[in-house]
């Protein structure tokens, strides 16, 4: 070991080499402690950021999952299918709260994985965890159920009490409005921990934006379907009221206003395609009789067979209406000639010459009939009708059951 000292202006100096080399170790090792305890402290750091990077990307697509149904079933099984993924639950359940009515309804409640019905309870009913949440608007938090719940009820309902040990209630709140509770519990003792009740807390968040999601959009369905219903007895109202007043009570058949309306129709259709419309004027023969004899009731029932006869053997695109007692008028359209309106008129004639049999009596029924011809014989509405009535009652006074057209009257 080489010692020397060195004598300088009064100062003594002693160098050693070994201590030199000692110092420089012991610096090297300080500096090697100090480096890995901060690699050590960032590495911690790191992992730390990451997890709670992870966390908070598991927990918004979780968000994701649960708002993006407004079907309440299906979020609440959502819920209960990313929360049970990680947490313990043997027992979970999601109840809404009715501020108006002041009751709690378990909507969804499983006992392990099981499916009840929780039903309605008083939010103040004595022992209910959920109802202690949803009053005072704080998450309860227990791991030792039998011993710790008198802290908060005097008894305990909503749980298995012989069975629930670990157990956490999270409100569900939007706009400082309790809107529900979630609730996991376990049959373990100390089966939850901080981080469980922040996840817990988290996914309560995203569930309650999208169970009030769901009430609402479940609230404007009921709305829409009331209204739908609404506009159905409305528009079934509108068609009674129509028919009521555009067809003839008693037949079914157009009545008078509503005769007019499709002849209208029919003469701006025929100036269209230059064709003809024919107006037929039916009055029964020997109608009077059947009253006299039968009462009205029948001849309100012969009203009636006449009117499905005259249906049956007019063609779709024609019309038929009753417009008086026993007179009816028709509308023939898209006439080519002259002969297709004979020929029309005498099957209309030769159907009701079949006898008509109410309450065993058979008794025939004649027809007389006028025919006007659109634009022939006139171009109004009124003078159709006027030309079409002459024309049967000149035809009624000479032989009944048979036609005339206004332009044959001598």
């Amino acid at each position: 070991m080489n010692h020397y000292a060195i004598v300088d202006s009064g100062k003594i100096f002693i160098k050693s080499n070994k201590l030199d080399n000692q110092t420089k170790k012991a610096s090297s090792q300080i500096i090697t402690k100090t480096a890995t305890k901060e690699a050590e402290a960032h590495l911690i750091g790191y992992k730390d950021l990451q997890e709670a990077y992870d966390r908070v990307a598991l927990l918004n697509k979780i968000g994701q999952e649960i708002t993006s149904s407004l079907d309440l079933g299906i979020v609440m099984n959502t819920i209960y299918k990313n929360i049970s993924s990680f947490i313990s639950a043997d027992l979970f359940g999601i109840a809404l709260y009715d501020k108006d009515s002041e009751e709690i309804d378990f909507k969804y409640f499983l006992d392990e994985g099981k499916k009840f019905s929780g039903g309605k309870k008083p939010v103040d009913i004595e022992g209910s965890m959920a109802g202690w949440v949803i009053q005072n608007k704080k998450h309860l938090f227990i791991n030792d159920v039998q011993n710790e719940y008198s802290n908060y009820v005097p008894k305990l309902i909503g749980t298995k009490a012989d069975g629930t040990n670990s157990l956490i209630f999270v409100p569900l709140i939007i706009n400082n409005k309790v809107i529900g509770v979630i609730t996991v519990q376990s049959f373990k003792l100390n089966a939850y921990t901080d981080q469980d009740l922040e996840i817990i807390q988290a996914v309560g968040a995203y569930s309650t934006i999208a169970i009030e999601n769901s009430k609402v959009h479940e609230e404007i369905r009921e709305l829409n379907n009331i209204i739908s219903s609404e506009k159905k007895e409305l528009e079934k109202a509108y068609l009674k009221i129509d028919k009521l007043a555009n067809h003839d009570t008693l037949t079914g058949l157009a009545n008078r206003r509503l005769f007019v309306e499709l002849l209208k129709q029919e003469i701006r259709k025929a100036d269209r395609q230059k064709s003809k419309t024919a107006v037929l004027f039916i009055d029964l023969d020997n109608f009077k009789p059947v009253n006299d004899s039968l009462g009205h009731s029948a001849g309100d029932k012969v009203l009636q067979m006449v009117a499905q006869r005259f249906i049956s053997t007019l063609r779709e695109s024609d019309s038929i209406a009753r417009i008086g007692g026993d007179e009816f008028a028709a509308i023939i359209c898209n006439i080519k000639n002259k002969t297709d309106i004979e020929k029309l008129a005498e099957k209309i004639i030769n159907n009701l010459r079949n006898p008509f049999i109410i309450n065993t009596s058979k008794f025939q029924i004649g027809i007389s009939m006028g025919i006007s011809i659109y634009p022939d014989d006139d171009i109004t509405i009124d003078g159709l009708l006027r030309k079409a009535d002459t024309a049967m009652y000149k035809i009624k006074s000479e032989s009944k059951n048979s036609f005339l057209f206004y332009n044959e009257i001598i």
